[in-house]
């Protein structure tokens, strides 16, 4: 090489210097500025907070009273928390079974002296401003554009979707950079070839992988990294590769060792139903982020389908035609920080699917918040091919001058979009700490109890952030995992009318909370004798007729035959302790030989104790005058396999003259042990 060419190779060398200098402090003012938007968002009303962000912040106030991550504990330490589980004397329910490292971040504002909400709003701040220089830096080390490093840093900061996590206690920011800055240090090694970037990328990786569950897609994501995109032998791979799973897999290995040891699990293994209508949302969430726009789930698959079609062939045409040049680069590689980009995107929906359909039926696939870390691997990935596009020596002049122009009109349509979003969460607040929530009338009523009163609820979590009394939840009328009918939904039931006896106890129902796997006021004021104490403008106080009830008939096996008559496909057969039913077809049922008698206008309460071999429904049919039983006068409840304790409460009728309990809707025998009709004294 001449010496003139040599003069002009170092003259190019420190141009490219001296303008990654000159960017470099353009994206930290970028991440400055997106630090002090998720502050300026959070300021009135606070940071956004659901279910997991309490269970977050609980387990950090945990960790700096002493009590560790593991066990949930109230804020002095002194009575597990039973947030989410059921009221059964179960040691499990008081379990967090998030990974630690999130909430240990969370702790770390409290030793400097915020409280816990304060503190995850200054974390979540930080980390936008982390996660958008970490991106920005990414796109700049291996692209050298002003242009492209610039929008991907602004494009961070514009994005509904990605401001959104942010403005939140969630811990998917903390796994953004851990999960980036470990796949980054990785491609460092795969191209470097020094051991020290993959010890690095392995500690970060580590990292993420102890903030969620999910980062198993990392450990994958690497595993094939070093494997498939690394030149060397065989035999170097794979000791590269023990060594990452090693580092990076032995923090999670040691906390699934501590949880069960006091008895609990991250998650069980089990098949579950699984519809292909869940991946609809995943074209749909991306086209969204990707344009702003809500569309259909084929118009996303067909917008996403194109996409995918434009990069392929522009594989094909720039990586395998000998004849296409790219300006300054001597060989035409895709980086690895890319490649490992595409495949996270790949294992990362695989994961996520695997979860749905073995470990947690509850996750949701298509959700904006689960996509996040894709939508970012999917930046860089859509940022390397316009860079490719914007150094092609041929057509280099009408890319220069069209990307830049397109990337402004694209983050045009986000910053709009954005700023409504923003604005909105600046005005009314996000999630549990929204004007509505935070000015709850049922709140102030809670805060006034005596300390010792027995409350169920909706929303356990949503009183101990506000009040810090504990609370039970109300009965799971369906397995909030499994997506089942809850085998112990009537067991709960009794425990709580137990509880509720015991410490003068009121049920709290929020009305802009749903938990569709909760069993509803509806069903409950069906069961129970329960009568309104407090009507708020955002919830309803009830309290249950506990020492107002009087035993009116009690029939068991030794008087059933006394006090009810077999009218359709079945018989009675009576037996110690018990009345088999022999059923002979699906329409069972019997009716009352006594005449019903009514209290000072006050309800009935009608107890069933019923014994049934297979899930099904009771149905009771309400005899009015000489009138036919019909169908629009009746009321179902769900039977499980096993024992089901049913409650039916009778509103008071002049002209209710018997009832027909129709036990069950299909051709199977079962046992009922007791029925039991009280009074409700006023």
């Amino acid at each position: 090489m001449s010496n003139s060419s040599k003069s002009k190779k170092l003259l190019i060398n420190k141009i490219d210097n001296k303008k990654y200098f000159f960017v470099a402090p353009l994206i930290i003012l970028v991440a400055i500025i997106g630090t002090a938007l998720v502050l300026l968002i959070t300021s009135q009303w606070g940071i956004g907070l659901n279910s997991d962000s309490v269970a977050y912040i609980t387990v950090a106030e945990n960790i700096l009273n002493g009590k560790g991550s593991v066990v949930l504990y109230n804020q002095d330490g002194t009575i597990p928390l039973t947030l989410w589980g059921t009221s059964f004397a179960n040691p499990e329910i008081s379990i967090s079974l998030w990974p630690p490292l999130y909430p240990i971040f969370l702790a770390l504002p409290l030793l400097l002296g915020f409280n816990g909400i304060e503190g995850a709003r200054f974390l979540s701040s930080l980390l936008f401003g982390a996660n958008i220089l970490l991106i920005g830096l990414i796109i700049l080390k291996y692209t050298r554009s002003l242009v492209l490093s610039l929008f991907g840093a602004i494009f961070m900061v514009s994005s509904e979707l990605i401001l959104s996590v942010h403005t939140s206690v969630l811990s998917e920011h903390l796994f953004i950079f851990f999960g980036f800055l470990g796949m980054y240090l990785v491609a460092e090694f795969l191209e470097r070839h020094k051991i020290r970037f993959l010890v690095l990328g392995s500690i970060a990786i580590s990292m993420a992988f102890l903030c969620r569950y999910i980062g198993i897609s990392l450990i994958a994501t690497i595993s094939l990294g070093i494997l498939f995109l690394n030149s060397e032998k065989i035999l170097k791979k794979i000791i590269n590769l023990i060594i990452f799973i090693t580092i990076s897999c032995l923090p999670m290995g040691i906390w699934l060792l501590r949880l069960q040891s006091v008895g609990g699990s991250a998650r069980e293994f089990n098949f579950y139903y699984f519809s292909i209508n869940e991946l609809q949302g995943l074209p749909v969430n991306i086209t969204k982020w990707l344009t702003t726009k809500e569309v259909s789930w084929i118009f996303g698959s067909i917008f996403i389908g194109i996409i995918i079609v434009l990069f392929i062939l522009e594989y094909i045409f720039i990586f395998r035609e000998k004849n296409i040049k790219i300006k300054n680069q001597k060989r035409k590689t895709i980086p690895k920080i890319i490649s490992l980009s595409l495949i996270f995107i790949i294992t990362y929906i695989f994961m996520l699917i695997v979860s749905r359909l073995f470990f947690e039926p509850g996750v949701h696939i298509s959700e904006s918040r689960t996509l996040v870390p894709v939508s970012i691997a999917l930046l860089l990935v859509i940022i390397f091919f316009l860079y490719i596009l914007l150094n092609l020596t041929k057509t280099r002049h009408v890319f220069i001058i069209m990307i830049p122009v397109i990337c402004m009109v694209f983050l045009g349509f986000q910053v709009e979009n954005t700023y409504k979003w923003a604005t909105e969460r600046y005005k009314s607040g996000q999630g549990y700490l929204q004007e509505y929530f935070i000015n709850s009338q049922t709140i102030e009523v809670i805060k006034n109890m005596p300390e010792d009163t027995v409350i169920y609820s909706n929303a356990p979590d949503f009183i101990y952030l506000f009040t810090g009394k504990t609370s039970f939840i109300l009965p799971h009328k369906e397995d909030a995992i499994a997506r089942k009918t809850s085998s112990d939904y009537f067991q709960e039931i009794e425990i709580m009318v137990d509880k509720l006896k015991e410490g003068n106890g009121v049920i709290i129902d929020f009305y802009g909370i749903t938990r569709k796997y909760l069993t509803s006021m509806n069903d409950l004021k069906k069961q129970l004798p329960l009568y309104l104490y407090i009507d708020t403008d955002d919830g309803e106080i009830y309290e249950i007729f506990s020492d107002y009830l009087t035993l009116l008939k009690q029939t068991d096996w030794s008087n059933f035959d006394d006090y009810w008559r077999p009218l359709n496909q079945c018989e009675f057969i009576s037996e110690k302790n018990k009345i088999k039913l022999e059923v002979s077809g699906d329409d069972p049922w019997f009716e009352s030989k006594f005449p019903i008698e009514f209290k000072d206008n006050l309800p009935l309460l009608l107890k069933i104790i019923i014994d049934s071999p297979i899930e099904g429904e009771l149905r009771i049919f309400y005899g009015r005058n000489d009138k036919k039983y019909v169908w629009e006068d009746s009321s179902g409840y769900p039977l499980i396999k096993g024992t089901n304790n049913i409650y039916i409460m009778i509103p008071y009728s002049e002209d209710l003259k018997k009832i027909r309990i129709d036990p069950i809707d299909k051709n199977q025998d079962c046992i009922i042990e007791k029925i039991e009709l009280y009074y409700l004294e006023d």
